[in-house]
């Protein structure tokens, strides 16, 4: 009898036992359900924010974007009426504005002014330019050109009758110019001698050393003498 209770007992304990681990196990797993359903949960909270904030952010600039373009880009008030164009050299205002491509009725806020003057930097007579725009319906455009000091002339040039068709100008910076028509203000610029000038183009420099020295000795001469000598070649 007393080994009967006993054993009872044990099997009871054991019994005990098991029960308390199965139990453990079922909240081990009930517990890691919680977590991910957690986890789940948060990651479908941050999609759904995200998502959210990028729909209000899109039908902000889109809202933004119609405002502006009824405000400026599409207002009437904005058409270019007048285009005022200043250049100190021989560039003509058809030339300028065809260079530019920017025309009266187009609104003065697309005009791309950065655009503009890199536009007018590619003109090889140009040196410095300026655009601004005057509201609300004038641009302005300033040209600065490139001022000649000499011609850079072929080796077998005769120095007295040169044919200006075969030559170059040049100026203080050594950027090589070509004129269509042979100016009263050029005839008098010294030659530089012994330059090959069929590779030449307009706008671009020339890098000789000895073609430097002598636009340097030209530049000396004019500051020096003061126009009471001139060089006539080199």
């Amino acid at each position: 009898m007393i080994i009967q209770k006993k054993l009872r007992k044990q099997n009871k304990r054991a019994s005990t036992s098991r029960q308390r681990k199965r139990q453990h196990l079922l909240d081990v797993k009930v517990r890691a359900k919680n977590v991910v359903a957690r986890r789940t949960q948060s990651v479908l909270l941050t999609v759904c924010g995200f998502i959210l904030f990028a729909s209000v952010l899109g039908g902000a600039a889109f809202g933004a974007r119609r405002i502006l373009n009824a405000l400026f880009f599409t207002n009437s008030d904005y058409a270019i009426k007048a285009i005022e164009v200043t250049s100190d050299g021989t560039l003509t205002r058809e030339a300028i504005l065809r260079a530019v491509d920017v025309t009266e009725g187009k609104n003065i806020f697309s005009v791309n002014l950065p655009k503009v003057q890199e536009r007018l930097g590619a003109l090889p007579q140009v040196e410095e330019s300026r655009i601004q725009r005057i509201l609300p319906n004038k641009l302005v455009i300033s040209v600065q050109e490139r001022r000649p000091v000499a011609w850079v002339v072929p080796p077998d040039t005769n120095v007295g009758s040169f044919n200006f068709e075969n030559a170059y100008l040049v100026d203080r910076r050594g950027i090589l110019l070509k004129t269509k028509s042979l100016a009263p203000e050029y005839l008098g610029l010294p030659l530089i001698v012994g330059v090959d000038t069929s590779n030449c183009q307009a706008g671009q420099p020339l890098e000789q050393d000895d073609v430097k020295a002598a636009l340097d000795l030209i530049r000396a001469s004019a500051e020096v003498l003061q126009g009471r000598f001139q060089i006539q070649s080199i």
